[in-house]
């Protein structure tokens, strides 16, 4: 059932974002600038968009989360751990890195994403460039699988996938060419039930992006997709542009999202780098705890 955008929900959705970049600051995260730029995108998508449920990750109708800059893993264990997947006591002490659990087996909470290790992880990354790719695949299938028609926008019958795939992809990443090839893959199959989502924190590990990915807005359009720009970092505009997606039909949708690396922790936004070394301060004075409001 449709969640109702109010500011009692937007409150709740802030707090939420807030505590999980508390949680990824506390664990001394290797990549918590690019985690904590993306963070309100994720939450939006978990606790007021998306279609999944804790406790049946696997659920067939779910809508899919495909996580191309995969190393920013932290900001969708946070969120999925306040959701119910799992522990959020277990998340900080086995963060990243190759941890060995006393069993012999891999911490669940890789540096990057693993969808063989952790409940409610889609996609096992880690080279830069794939997810997109991945996520048009799903998307396909989806459309493939789906049993009843859909009429587009531009009169084609198409079939109701039935779920959505929400495509989360990095600036830097965008250098690698095989993003285009299925930007141009998605818009020729009119996958409308695939959303991107360009994190546009302008920053890779060494440089401002900015310089060569402009027209970033006309890139995306002149491939096909519907386009749209928000603040990345206001829930209203992050929720309401994912309502409007909703409302396109015929192509696939891409919203870009301008966002600050290392948003909300001030040791990582003075750097701008990809690093993620938890501030030296205590967490309360860091980022102040906000109480969850409880959901309706």
């Amino acid at each position: 059932m449709a969640k109702k955008l109010d500011d009692k929900l937007i409150k709740r959705l802030e707090a939420i974002a807030n505590e999980c970049r508390r949680i990824n600051a506390t664990g001394n995260y290797g990549h918590g600038g690019g985690t904590a730029s993306m963070q309100d995108i994720a939450v939006a998508l978990y606790f007021y968009k998306m279609k999944h449920d804790p406790k049946n990750p696997d659920w067939p109708e779910r809508d899919r989360l495909v996580l191309g800059k995969s190393h920013a893993a932290g900001a969708l264990y946070a969120p999925l751990a306040l959701a119910g997947y799992f522990d959020k006591e277990k998340l900080v002490p086995l963060y990243g890195g190759n941890k060995i659990l006393a069993d012999g087996w891999m911490t669940p909470f890789q540096m990057h994403a693993e969808k063989w290790a952790t409940p409610g992880i889609d996609y096992t990354g880690g080279s830069l460039g794939q997810g997109l790719g991945f996520a048009c695949g799903l998307a396909y299938g989806a459309i493939l699988k789906a049993p009843k028609p859909l009429i587009n926008l531009y009169g084609n019958p198409r079939p109701d996938p039935g779920y959505k795939v929400y495509c989360i992809i990095g600036d830097g990443e965008l250098s690698e060419g095989w993003n285009w090839e299925s930007a141009m893959f998605a818009a020729k199959y009119k996958l409308s039930n695939l959303v991107g989502i360009l994190d546009y924190n302008r920053y890779n590990m060494s440089e401002d992006m900015s310089s060569y990915m402009e027209p970033i807005v006309e890139k995306w359009k002149a491939f096909g997709w519907w386009t749209t720009e928000i603040d990345g970092h206001n829930m209203r505009d992050i929720c309401s542009a994912l309502d409007l997606a909703d409302n396109v039909s015929g192509a696939p949708k891409m919203i870009i999202a301008h966002t600050i690396k290392g948003k909300g922790v001030p040791d990582w936004e003075a750097v701008r780098n990809h690093s993620g070394n938890a501030p030296k301060e205590p967490i309360d004075t860091v980022i102040p705890p906000i109480p969850i409001p409880p959901e309706d």
